[in-house]
């Protein structure tokens, strides 16, 4: 094997997902491109038509990619005021990142509002404006946004758009979505000064000249003394002020090449290799419209991870937190009242929470986990622009039946004595009707036979997915959930893509649920609910959305998704729901918007409606 620096022999399919590197032999092939690593980012929707089930750890389960996110608010002190005093956490087992999270929770994230952007550790958080490229918040124009589109670094090997992740906003109590550019003409409040950003649930951005915990002198920005922060404001009038930088993770991605120049066999492949990082800015100050506010003290630098120290309100709340000499959280104090935290496994940067102790002695408990080791069995050539067609169709099979499937499994013990298990399996999805763009990729065939050619605008992911869930306890009868999933996707001429999925009940109905996956049109958008029972229909109810069938001026753009990727129509368009049928025990009931708004769908300038008919007819 010939070694020459940071650059090795390619010999395997090698997939990194979520800080795992598995080597793969896959009938010759090599792949170590890092494009699909984004594919997860770029192709899964939004969050959205989350179906809220109450039984468990308050649990949300996203039913059309089978994604699970488990929330636990452990301290919430009421006051005064709107703004929250309050610890969240959350586990999302189909997160997609650079990297294992890091402390301080574990597997769990302690759930702090933050904005987050992945970017090249080389190059920093950087911009295509020459005269002030670390300007990251007031960008003068759009095509100075995400760092230089279709340039590779370092040693050429890497495209912008197959690592760069543009900044998202994440509100614990929900909102948020991608920072989309302020381009669009959209009304936004008086006195707000300049508004560079916007986020399509109408929260608005301007900006703020710089950050609080900055380390200078370092190349390339890396201590971020010349990154801007954001001020925020939703729209419900409170303001955020982010401008605390933290290092949430962070990973080494490889792209495979064949060299140039003399001193190589003919056919030698090697790997380049860069670190990439997701970054996040955290809040230092909440206020509200009335001059109330809460403050979120921190003491780590750019580099590291996130360690709160204190929250602290206007009137008097407060919380402190205490951490272990590698930055676990090890407690949370409000008064005299204290909540402890406990974690397993080796090392001292990687763990799993196993127990929150609460002030009365109960406790949550945790076991086993929901990362898988391996990737989905598939075409080497998978989601390629090579051998299409012998990969686009449906994929997997919605069978409700666990037994057909390999999985990991997490237990959650609740303080009630409840127990939930959950088991998950990998599915693949993706979108139809995707325009088919390609570029030369990282994968080799061996012997070799040249780059393949792979598709600037991804159409499948790999996801893992909620297949089963058990609840048992006191005074509680035990209660079986199961669910499968499956996506029809693939390049144009495919038009009649969709994903669907189905929810076996624990009284033996059967839920069917379809969503839209076409391309820049309903991808994303739940199109009906179907209810079954021993194959009897005993509901169904289905969707529409402003698509322009009706009123020209929909689908509205809010602003500029800043990605040279696809991922930004379901995030940037306003497409929102005028109709709803749904026929149970012989009655039709509609829900509707009016279309005789000077002959269109009666929609305001935010996509709200100004006049609904509701109707019923049947028995």
């Amino acid at each position: 094997m010939k070694n020459n620096g940071s650059f090795a022999l390619c010999k395997a399919h090698l997939l990194r997902v979520l800080g795992v590197s598995i080597a793969l032999q896959t009938s010759g092939f090599c792949y170590a491109q890092t494009s699909n690593l984004m594919y997860e980012k770029l192709v899964a929707p939004p969050a959205m038509d989350v179906n809220n089930i109450p039984i468990g750890a308050g649990e949300q389960i996203d039913l059309q990619t089978g994604r699970l996110t488990l929330r636990t608010t452990d301290i919430a002190i009421p006051g005064n005021d709107g703004i929250s005093v309050e610890i969240r956490r959350f586990k999302d087992t189909g997160a997609v990142g650079y990297g294992l999270a890091l402390a301080p929770l574990g597997d769990w994230v302690l759930d702090l509002p933050r904005i987050s952007v992945t970017h090249a550790k080389n190059i920093g958080w950087a911009t295509q404006d020459a005269s002030r490229p670390y300007k990251n918040c007031s960008i003068s124009q759009r095509s100075y946004i995400n760092p230089a589109s279709g340039t590779k670094f370092p040693e050429n090997q890497f495209y912008t758009f197959t690592y760069w992740a543009p900044p998202t906003l994440h509100l614990p109590g929900g909102g948020g979505g991608a920072l989309l550019y302020n381009d669009a003409g959209l009304l936004v409040p008086i006195n707000q000064g300049q508004i560079y950003w916007r986020t399509l649930d109408q929260a608005i951005v301007s900006c703020l000249p710089n950050v609080a915990n900055p380390t200078s002198g370092l190349a390339n920005n890396a201590g971020y003394d010349a990154t801007e922060g954001y001020l925020v404001t939703t729209a419900d009038g409170l303001k955020y002020r982010f401008d605390w930088v933290a290092t949430d993770s962070s990973r080494e991605v490889r792209s495979a090449f064949v060299p140039t120049g003399s001193g190589y066999p003919s056919g030698t492949v090697l790997t380049a290799t860069m670190y990439v990082q997701n970054v996040s800015l955290y809040p230092t100050r909440i206020e509200d419209r009335f001059g109330n506010f809460v403050n979120y003290q921190y003491s780590n630098a750019a580099s590291g991870t996130v360690k709160l120290n204190a929250i602290v309100a206007s009137d008097g709340r407060s919380i402190s937190l205490g951490y272990d000499s590698n930055g676990f959280l090890t407690s949370a104090s409000s008064g005299d009242r204290k909540w402890s935290y406990s974690y397993e496994g080796a090392g001292s940067l990687y763990k799993n929470l196993v127990s929150v102790q609460n002030p009365d002695a109960s406790r949550w408990a945790y076991t086993g986990g929901s990362t898988f080791t391996s990737s989905p069995t598939m075409d080497p050539y998978y989601g390629s622009c090579v051998n299409q067609n012998s990969w686009m169709k449906e994929q997997t099979t919605d069978t409700v039946d666990i037994k057909d499937y390999s999985y990991v499994q997490y237990v959650v013990g609740a303080p009630s004595g409840l127990q939930t298990t959950y088991r998950f399996t990998q599915h693949i999805f993706g979108k139809s009707a995707v325009p088919k763009n390609c570029y030369v990729s990282g994968w080799i065939s061996s012997p070799f036979l040249g780059m393949v050619q792979e598709p600037t605008l991804p159409v499948w992911y790999a996801a893992t997915t909620l297949a089963y869930k058990a609840v048992t306890g006191p005074g509680i009868a035990d209660a079986v959930w199961r669910y499968g999933y499956i996506s029809r996707h693939g390049f144009l001429p495919l038009t009649d893509g969709y994903t669907r999925t189905r929810v076996l009940d624990p009284d033996g109905s059967l839920q069917t649920y379809m969503y839209g996956n076409i391309y820049n049109q309903n991808e994303g958008l739940l199109q009906s609910v179907v209810q079954t029972r021993d194959g009897a229909e005993l509901s169904r109810t289905n969707f529409t959305y402003e698509l322009g069938g009706t009123n020209s001026a929909y689908p509205k753009r809010v602003g500029a998704y800043p990605s040279p990727l696809d991922a930004g129509f379901s995030a940037s368009y306003m497409r929102p729901m005028i109709g709803r049928v749904t026929t149970q025990s012989g009655v039709t009931y509609t829900w509707r918007v009016a279309q005789d708004c000077d002959g269109s769908t009666c929609l305001d300038s935010l996509g709200r409606p100004t006049k609904i008919i509701k109707s019923s007819a049947g028995n």
